[in-house]
């Protein structure tokens, strides 16, 4: 039987659904705090105690993700032991041109045929959280990307593709990763998913995408912080 099309086993899918459950996890865990301790007229304190559950989930989080991935040996159809370390550099930092090609060309068509506003929601409020809690910069830099690959793409397409084929699987990845993002931008954040994908089967290593993925969200943030620099 091809390897591509050999039935994840069960160990494989309780470790791709124990990413999800994590992952899942860490992003409610600040809402959950907030909830059991604080009523809703203590806004001033709810945000900083928000901010920084959601700087301790992460880590916890991604954490415990890079363990269980370790400690189960976690490999997909896709994954070959082996893999040149300069070919991961490589490709991640040509992913990122990759990525920024893509997402331009996928805003124009948003903004242009789907009338759909240029910049992203979602992106924003994170920008201006870490304006004001710089330390929020490890997330949306660091530990968001290293998550979001080992779940969309490690977890999710790399368990579905003996199901569902290497299109079908990167359809379902590209449409939950867009949903989970919340703000409209199906075309934006499928095309940003298909990309990491290709880079993902390009090198057949999931840090790949890790790297291309913390590169084009560090561009984000160091773009914010250099526009209110030149702004003082």
């Amino acid at each position: 039987m091809n390897k591509l099309n050999t039935p994840p086993t069960r160990s494989h899918m309780k470790t791709a659904i124990l990413f999800i459950i994590i992952y899942i996890t860490v992003q409610l865990a600040p809402a959950v705090v907030v909830f059991l301790f604080f009523e809703p007229s203590q806004v001033e304190q709810i945000l900083p105690v928000t901010i920084i559950t959601t700087i301790i989930s992460f880590f916890i989080g991604t954490a415990a993700i890079l363990t269980v991935n370790y400690k189960a040996q976690f490999k997909t159809v896709v994954d070959r032991k082996g893999q040149a370390f300069s070919k991961i550099i490589i490709w991640g930092v040509l992913g990122l041109f990759l990525l920024l090609i893509g997402q331009t060309l996928a805003s124009f068509v948003e903004v242009n045929f789907l009338n759909q506003p240029l910049t992203s929601e979602n992106t924003n409020q994170l920008l201006t959280i870490a304006r004001h809690y710089p330390y929020f910069i490890l997330i949306i830099a660091f530990l968001g990307p290293i998550m979001e690959e080992f779940v969309f793409r490690k977890a999710i397409y790399g368990s579905l593709v003996p199901i569902t084929g290497k299109i079908g699987a990167a359809v379902i990845a590209a449409l939950i990763f867009s949903f989970m993002h919340l703000d409209g931008h199906i075309l934006l954040y499928s095309v940003t998913s298909f990309i990491f994908t290709y880079l993902y089967e390009k090198t057949h290593s999931i840090w790949t995408p890790v790297i291309a993925h913390i590169l084009l969200n560090s561009l984000a943030v160091l773009g914010t912080f250099t526009t209110v620099f030149i702004s003082l």
